[in-house]
């Protein structure tokens, strides 16, 4: 067999001149990246000091080094690429170049800094300044500042004491504080600094204008819900931090301009005990306080079994208000918790579930009296690696030394990557130090963020381990090159579960459509999980405990899609056909599914169809529509053992809307996979199919919005806050959650510059300003510029692992 050809590296002294083709930059310091000359361009980078930097990285650590850059990465989404163009100086160090004043700033994606630069440098004047635009750009830079100039919203109303008490309330409640902060002597103070004469409510009055408002908010709450539409709900409880049970109700449901809306219509304080039957009591109560009784379709919890009996008690009360609801149809298991319980059946088999002793060091010391220092083993492996993430997040001085540069050096970390997968070069490296995560039970994937975490961080923890005081009590801790290769299949079984989380965590988007089609994904990559990792070279009792694991995983599966059949799965079935994409024909193809099967699908979608949404008109219609036929003339060979010409007849698709949509084929992909999107173009074909749709398409295959409101929660029932009333408490999530969902985009404060106010007093003497007036300058105060998310990055933040999936006890 051939040896490999050996790359050339240059040494760091080499710096070749860029070619001829090679586009320079005005001042010839730097080398600019075209599609024309990608080629030439990349020859001669690959030959610059700074590439010979990376391969020798790379060659240390047998991955590829983030400080390769991908040149024209798709993956860009920032508008302020447009403006800029990429290169490197001449010793191969990767640049942009604003291509508009030809200056140069650090290629943000080697260390992964953000556009946060590019964006400074066009909207803050410093292009402009420079005076640099080459001619061809000449008026291009004059017309761009007018497309981005900050544009400054009307001033700020004149003081009023409503007003005023407005802005209190939306600070107490937004900012999440005690009412007694506005009482406090010093914070009164500050504000008697602003306005000597300002009236400040107490916190009695406070408590009274939150209720009002409250009460207001849930008078216009369903403002936008169509008066026959349908609607959904997802429910769930929650321990709060001070020891209040608390179950969230969420309403969702399709606009007519087909925007999906979820809205939150009780969170209500649970007393006595916890029973499906007490808990299906606030449902119903809430269901009354709205009106939504008779317009309830399904309701979407975990699989936890006081939800049973709730589902069987909110039919029983619905029925005695006569109301006919399906149990067992309008069930909807979330799916979210079924992958999670999939995992927790997998690594059960593995011996892997956690042992009950402290978080911290002393629970350590207890643990490595389980682990086995010679063995090695998936449940020896994991019990390491859980032991060192505690060991690690233990005390404040480890978490600094773990995070120090001669533990944690940024250059040599690595980037997981799954083995069924191409390969994703746009995946990086850590920007800055950072700590292990540590697994939670009631925290989705946060076994698989643990795990890829470690195994990224692994040079980084054998020189943890290695210190001289931690070897001395730790040393059973290591773990060997054979470990993390167990790591890296653990991974890689464990990717799919946590792929089909992360994507079914948004109550944003429609989900129900693609249940079926997640659930034999899941199948198929286990599936694969087995072919690929039971043929590893791995002792034979490892090799068997994880196919058992596999299988006990599979088993969990499949005893929650058995139960998706028959009427149970109807919802499933309807929101899959209603998937422009798929309809039937692409989603139950023959092989997987029989005909019988997807013939007996596409009968339920219409039979449920003409029992709820056909209109008598359409009805009459269709009885005094003829069945038309076309005559299949058969000639040739091809009427060989065929019936005559007249006898082969194929129906036209003629009949109900429902039969139209299932016999037309698929629509093809455009701008969009949200089938709303593409149900606002078919609307005009298929009108009452398309309230259906609306109907169906908003049924959450998940609950991961009531887990994002117990987050949202947890910040307000806290142990400061334990004399909030169940009332208040309710209020407080109703202000804050409908403000986000229902008011103008997010906006911050900034302070009001002097040209500002010159504007202001220009405008005031404009329209007759009055010298006595409260209109002054001194009251024009701060000017508002919409919230933007810039340089906000929460991927090192310890606590925030998963904000989609928060579960709490």
């Amino acid at each position: 067999m051939g040896s490999q050809p050996s790359l050339h590296c240059p040494s760091s002294q080499d710096a070749p001149p860029p070619s001829s083709q090679i586009r320079l930059t005005s001042n010839k310091k730097y080398a600019i990246w075209t599609k024309e000359d990608a080629n030439v361009f990349e020859e001669w980078h690959a030959l610059t000091p700074y590439m010979h930097k990376v391969v020798q990285q790379e060659a240390e650590l047998g991955t590829p080094s983030s400080r390769r850059p991908i040149w024209n990465n798709r993956r860009r989404n920032a508008k302020w690429w447009e403006y800029f163009s990429e290169g490197a100086d001449l010793q191969g160090s990767p640049v942009v170049i604003c291509n508009l004043c030809e200056t140069s700033l650090e290629h943000p994606e080697p260390k992964n800094l953000g556009t946060s630069n590019m964006k400074r440098h066009l909207t803050t004047g410093n292009c402009k300044q420079k005076g640099k635009r080459m001619r061809e750009d000449n008026g291009v830079l004059d017309e761009h500042f007018k497309k981005i100039k900050r544009v400054i919203p009307d001033p700020v109303p004149p003081f009023t004491d409503t007003s005023f008490q407005q802005a209190i309330l939306r600070f107490i409640v937004h900012s999440r504080l005690p009412f007694r902060t506005i009482e406090h002597e010093a914070f009164r103070d500050m504000l008697k600094l602003c306005r000597p004469s300002v009236n400040i409510p107490g916190r009695t009055h406070l408590a009274k204008l939150i209720e009002k408002h409250s009460s207001e908010v849930k008078e216009r709450l369903l403002d936008d819900l169509p008066e026959k539409r349908k609607v959904s709900i997802a429910l769930d409880c929650w321990t709060s931090p001070n020891g209040l049970g608390i179950m969230a109700v969420l309403c969702y449901y399709v606009t007519d301009d087909w925007k999906l809306v979820e809205k939150l219509i009780s969170f209500e304080t649970l007393t006595g005990k916890h029973s499906g039957k007490s808990m299906a009591n606030i449902v119903i109560q809430a269901l009354k306080k709205y009106s939504l009784t008779g317009r309830l379709l399904a309701a979407t919890a975990d699989n936890a079994h006081p939800n049973n009996t709730l589902r069987r008690s909110l039919r029983i009360e619905l029925d005695k208000l006569g109301v006919t609801w399906s149990s067992e149809r309008g069930t909807i298991r979330c799916l979210a918790h079924v992958v999670q319980l999939c995992v927790t059946s997998f690594l059960n088999a593995l011996n892997a579930s956690d042992i009950e002793t402290s978080r911290d060091a002393e629970g350590v010391k207890k643990r490595l009296t389980l682990i086995k220092s010679n063995a090695i083993s998936f449940q020896n492996t994991f019990s390491k690696v859980r032991a060192i993430s505690i060991l690690v997040r233990s005390s404040p001085q480890r978490r600094f030394l773990f995070k120090s540069p001669a533990i944690q050096d940024l250059d040599r970390s690595s980037v997981w990557k799954p083995r069924r997968r191409a390969q994703d070069n746009s995946q990086r490296h850590y920007s800055r130090p950072v700590i292990l995560i540590l697994e939670v039970k009631t925290r989705w994937g946060s076994v698989f963020n643990m795990l890829k975490r470690a195994w990224e961080l692994r040079d980084a923890i054998r020189k943890f381990l290695s210190l001289p005081d931690i070897r001395k009590e730790y040393a059973t801790l290591m773990v060997a090159e054979e470990e993390w290769k167990m790591v890296d299949i653990l991974l890689n079984v464990l990717q799919p579960f946590n792929d089909v989380t992360t994507a079914i965590s948004t109550s944003l988007e429609p989900s129900i459509h693609e249940v079926f089609r997640l659930y034999n994904w899941i199948f198929d990559e286990i599936a694969k999980s087995r072919d690929l990792f039971l043929k590893e070279p791995l002792d034979p009792v490892s090799i068997g405990r994880l196919g058992e694991a596999l299988l006990a995983a599979e088993e969990k599966l499949k005893s929650y899609y058995s139960i998706t059949d028959n009427d149970r799965g109807l919802f499933y079935n309807l929101g899959t056909i209603l998937d422009p994409l798929k309809k039937a024909e692409k989603s139950y193809k023959i092989g997987t599914w029989s005909r019988s099967q997807k013939r007996d699908y596409v009968k339920d979608f219409i039979s449920y169809y003409q029992e709820n949404y056909q209109t008598a008109e359409e009805t009459e219609h269709l009885k005094q529509v003829p069945v038309i036929t076309a005559v299949v003339a058969a000639s040739g060979i091809a009427s060989i053992g065929r019936e005559p010409a007249g006898q082969q007849r194929l129906e036209v698709p003629v009949g109900s809307e429902a039969k139209r949509y299932t016999s037309t084929p698929v629509v093809k992909v455009k701008d969009s996979y949200n089938p709303l999107i593409l149900w606002k173009d078919l609307e005009k074909e298929f009108p009452t199919l398309a309230e259906m749709a609306k109907d169906i398409l908003a049924i959450p295959a998940a609950g991961v919005g009531t887990e994002r409101r117990f987050s949202e929660g947890r910040d307000i029932v806290t142990y400061r806050r334990s004399k909030l009333s169940p009332a208040t408490i309710e209020n407080l999530m109703m202000i804050r959650h409908h403000e986000k969902v229902s008011a103008a985009p997010t906006q911050r404060i900034r302070p009001a510059t002097e040209a500002d106010h010159a504007e202001f007093r220009d405008e005031t003497d404009d329209n007759g300003g009055d010298e006595d007036s409260d209109a002054s300058d001194s009251d024009v105060g701060d000017i508002v510029e919409p919230m933007t998310w810039e340089g906000l990055d929460d991927s090192d933040d310890e606590e925030f692992l998963d904000p989609l999936a928060w579960e709490f006890e």
